[in-house]
């Protein structure tokens, strides 16, 4: 995920993409798009053009996709000044000490493929109240080991893991004072602050890039292309056939159609008081899907932000016990979070199952824009809560 390099005494971590995927994306977005184009002129039906659509908007989607995914991220570990930078953009980031870390933990996720299982191991650096950042992701057992020894060169912490990697457990750790934390706490004009009933009242709102808009709609346009063409198809046949293969999938289709826009349009707020904080999820069109989660402030042990896989930032909040959801329902509009990714794998790390974490808002590094809500609203959110809140980390 990242190439390591050594340069001027310093260890810098720049995320790459595989030159591979890269080809794929390109090639396979071209042959749709010229597809398309061949599917339009020669086209002489409503079926032909509502597939060319379809073939277009898959071409144009990994076009997009290869767009929003070149944008890259540094970490550097600086011996010299003891400190840790996560660099987003040339002006933007966050810097820590040394002495802000406690270890190093390795975690794995197992895939299974058909043609077997895929194993990847998770490198983390964790801050002394628990906060999890994100380092690395490696591919074998060996490059885990290599990029270990890199480290030691630069930062001396333990290193701990799942009982799977115990074999490169290590307990040596340095004492590094601990005087630097850079962290923006300015929020932005997408986070709202307002009283309501005797509540604080927060709300995030995050705006789509242009790409990841553009992206949006495509699937759309794809899925809306898919259900004319099926209704198409059963209008111009007479058989039962045409009925039996293609219901199912028109169904299919509009109902993740109406899943995206459903997500799409969900709205999270989160209200509290010096007794407890609740959670509420709206949706402007459908009322009666609007649910609300109440967390009493005894169960709260701490708000955290953490830095998982591909630099996405993540409030959350450490509860004594797990929260029970009164029904699946309940629970689907929870883990269909407004700022969630669907590439996040937090809930495989078994050092966030020993926690009862409840997710608030998940924000992309790359969100760095003037035009939508970024990781700095997390922060201000996390020192916000914990003082109104009155938690004290350990």
């Amino acid at each position: 995920m990242f190439d390591w390099t050594e340069v001027n005494g310093q260890l810098v971590l720049t995320s790459s993409a595989n030159s591979l995927v890269y080809f794929i994306l390109l090639f396979m977005g071209g042959i749709f798009l010229i597809g398309s184009i061949i599917g339009f002129i020669i086209s002489k039906s409503l079926f032909g053009y509502f597939l060319s659509s379809s073939i277009c908007s898959i071409g144009l989607i990994f076009l997009f996709v290869l767009i929003d995914w070149d944008k890259k991220e540094t970490i550097i570990f600086n011996p010299l000044n003891e400190t840790i930078k996560f660099k987003i953009t040339e002006k933007d980031g966050l810097e820590f000490s040394y002495g802000a870390f406690q270890k190093f933990f390795l975690t794995e996720i197992i895939t299974q493929r058909n043609k077997g299982t895929r194993v990847q191991y998770l490198l983390f650096i964790i801050k002394n109240d628990g906060a999890e950042y994100w380092i690395d992701t490696l591919n074998n057992l060996e490059d885990l080991k290599k990029k270990l020894q890199i480290l030691e060169k630069y930062i001396t912490l333990p290193v701990d893991g799942v009982s799977s990697l115990s074999a490169f457990k290590k307990g040596e750790k340095k004492e590094y004072l601990h005087s630097i934390e850079k962290i923006s706490l300015q929020p932005t004009a997408y986070l709202k602050e307002s009283f309501q009933d005797g509540y604080t009242k927060i709300s995030l709102k995050k705006i789509q890039s242009w790409d990841s808009t553009i992206i949006l709609f495509l699937v759309v346009v794809f899925f809306l292309s898919i259900i004319s063409l099926i209704t198409v198809q059963i209008s111009n046949s007479q058989s039962y056939f045409a009925y039996i293969f293609s219901v199912p999938f028109g169904i299919i289709a509009l109902t993740i159609l109406f899943g995206l826009v459903f997500i799409n349009l969900k709205d999270v707020n989160l209200l509290y008081n010096f007794r407890e904080i609740k959670l509420k999820y709206s949706f402007p069109i459908i009322k009666f899907f609007d649910k609300e989660i109440v967390i009493p402030k005894e169960e709260i042990l701490a708000i955290r932000v953490d830095r998982h896989e591909h630099g996405w930032f993540q409030l959350s909040i450490v509860l004594k016990n797990p929260i029970e959801f009164e029904n699946q329902f309940s629970k689907f509009l929870y883990s269909s979070n407004l700022f969630r990714s669907i590439s996040n794998q937090d809930e495989d790390f078994l050092f966030s199952k020993k926690q009862n974490k409840l997710l608030l808002w998940t924000i992309s590094s790359k969100n760095t824009t003037a035009n939508t809500a970024n990781y700095s609203d997390l922060y201000y959110l996390e020192q916000k809560l914990q003082k109104d809140l009155r938690i004290e980390e350990n």
